[in-house]
């Protein structure tokens, strides 16, 4: 079997699984997921791709089917037993887990989802505001726990290129703690995302992560290193 990493909680589980042989469909049921309720969502690689930084409500598709349910990069689950399943290969996933209406949000949070969509000095806009804006919508005293799985490290994402130079630019209006190297364009996703939810309110202690890095695991892949090969995370919401 494949290995994983797996956070089990009794609202919901966030399972992380290296390449697997296995359909991704019957991965969650293991999880305690209907098998009528699963989505398996396309995240968007970049902004030319369907769904790009998009909140979606799921869809849930065909046990017997392979196909993707849904393009976006992000959607939250409000069904007992729901579960969505995401494929990527170094990108960080968040899932936001609101306890008083017991939704769980997933969203994928790239460097192009998390690049800052606003202008220098407004307030930031990007793929975590988006999610988190969206489950907390209409609710009046919001309990939001984190969780951030899947990702590279910053020491292993580096922009020294000249041809990088421009993508990391954005997120300098976060400071030095977008950065563990700012001469090698170390971008350090995690930490940012981090920052943002604090910002938003989170707090601290309710924020967790999987501690892994998908250039450093065996049992991981990570794009820079491969290119066809995918991670299998796994949401449910019980």
């Amino acid at each position: 079997m494949t290995k994983s990493y797996v956070l089990q909680k009794p609202e919901y589980t966030v399972a992380l699984y290296g390449p697997s042989k296995e359909r991704v469909r019957s991965i969650p049921v293991k999880h305690g997921a209907n098998k009528n309720k699963i989505c398996l969502l396309k995240a968007a690689s970049n902004e030319t791709h369907r769904g790009f930084t998009e909140m979606s409500a799921p869809k849930f598709g065909n046990w017997f089917s392979n196909d993707f349910d849904l393009f976006a990069d992000g959607t939250t689950l409000t069904e007992s037993r729901s579960s969505v399943v995401v494929q990527t290969a170094g990108c960080n996933l968040l899932s936001l887990y609101e306890r008083t209406t017991h939704s769980l949000s997933v969203s994928h949070v790239g460097r192009p989802a998390l690049t800052p969509r606003n202008k220098i000095g407004e307030p930031i806009i990007n793929m975590v505001t988006k999610a988190y804006q969206q489950l907390v919508f209409g609710v009046k005293n919001p309990e939001v726990e984190a969780y951030i799985t899947g990702g590279v490290c910053s020491k292993h994402f580096l922009h020294d290129r000249p041809e990088a130079k421009h993508l990391i630019e954005p997120f300098d209006q976060f400071g030095e703690l977008a950065f563990t190297d700012r001469e090698t364009g170390a971008l350090d996703i995690q930490r940012i995302i981090i920052y943002q939810l604090l910002e938003l309110g989170v707090k601290e202690y309710k924020i967790e992560t999987d501690g892994l890095c998908t250039k450093e695991e065996p049992w991981l892949t990570n794009y820079r290193d491969d290119t066809v090969s995918r991670n299998v995370v796994v949401f449910v919401l019980h």
